[in-house]
């Protein structure tokens, strides 16, 4: 059986269960009661699961400053995912000529213009410049921030959403303190992934980078294993789905924002990323689309 197939049969399913509910976008959905409530319980476990003491809270729209992400430089590396927010900021005369541009059944989007935001495509990139001018204290600063977030990547794929949810952890510090942390949150995410009693599989992964040029930088990032990705199979046992990534950015973001240890190096940064509607996919998908009838202490964990 083919992967369309496959998928269109778990997306069908979901479908007429009422978990999703088609906006007649692809990779565009609403979510029904239940799901919502799955999704909403699934943020909080891991949110409890990982914040400490000394966990940092920073919690941002799904817009962000456009000079923020050209800082990044995400539009050389991702101009294919980047959704930009345009708005209307003419006058009356120019909305006339809107109205009349749309009655005529043309493109009226012409007449909007760029509105200064993006929509966020991972929830740890307002963080960054928060971070600005710092000094990072000896040990290391813990971030958690969730965002609804935006890719420009329409598939009939219920694991592939153009609008998610995606809650992450940050760590910033100096390499030794970050790669250590990687570490021990890679182990974390797997014993997380045991408690919800899905099957998984850790892989050295890469971005998506766009062009010629991508190709390079995908090679540098699975040689360097800068990015490792928790993969679940839930639309086809052939190509199982990414729900974790966690990602070493080594000193990127730092130069960027001029982030700082205390001995005057520049910081590295790390984050791990859970991606909460594709988690919720791959229980429905591992123990069925009736969370009622889920084992026992898996809905007491989930508080369903």
């Amino acid at each position: 059986m083919s992967t369309n197939v496959l998928t269109n049969t778990f997306l069908t399913e979901l479908l007429e269960k009422g978990h999703l509910i088609s906006t007649g976008v692809k990779g565009v959905y609403g979510k029904g009661k239940e799901m919502n409530l799955l999704l909403k319980n699934i943020e909080d476990f891991i949110s409890g699961y990982g914040r400490t003491e000394d966990t940092e809270i920073m919690m941002f729209p799904p817009i962000m400053n456009q000079e923020d992400i050209q800082k990044a430089e995400y539009l050389k590396s991702f101009p294919h995912l980047l959704g930009n927010v345009q708005s209307f900021q003419g006058n009356e005369n120019d909305h006339k000529q809107m109205i009349t541009t749309l009655d005529k059944g043309k493109d009226w989007s012409k007449h909007f213009s760029n509105s200064g935001v993006v929509m966020t495509p991972a929830a740890c990139y307002p963080v960054y410049s928060q971070l600005a001018k710092t000094k990072v204290p000896l040990g290391g600063r813990t971030i958690e921030v969730a965002s609804f977030c935006y890719r420009h990547e329409p598939s009939n794929e219920p694991t592939r959403m153009q609008s998610f949810r995606m809650l992450e952890f940050i760590k910033v510090g100096s390499s030794d303190e970050v790669k250590v942390w990687r570490k021990e949150w890679l182990e974390k995410a797997q014993a997380l992934l045991d408690l919800l009693q899905v099957n998984y599989e850790v892989v050295i992964a890469n971005d998506p980078f766009f062009g010629s040029g991508g190709r390079l930088l995908k090679i540098n990032q699975n040689h360097l294993e800068l990015k490792y990705e928790i993969t679940i199979p839930i639309n086809d046992e052939e190509a199982p789905t990414a729900v974790i990534s966690s990602n070493y950015h080594q000193d990127h973001f730092a130069k960027k924002h001029q982030i700082l240890t205390e001995t005057e190096d520049m910081a590295h940064t790390s984050c791990i990323g859970f991606g909460i509607e594709r988690l919720g996919l791959a229980l429905l998908k591992h123990h069925g689309l009736d969370t009622k009838e889920w084992p026992a202490n898996l809905k007491t964990l989930l508080n369903l």
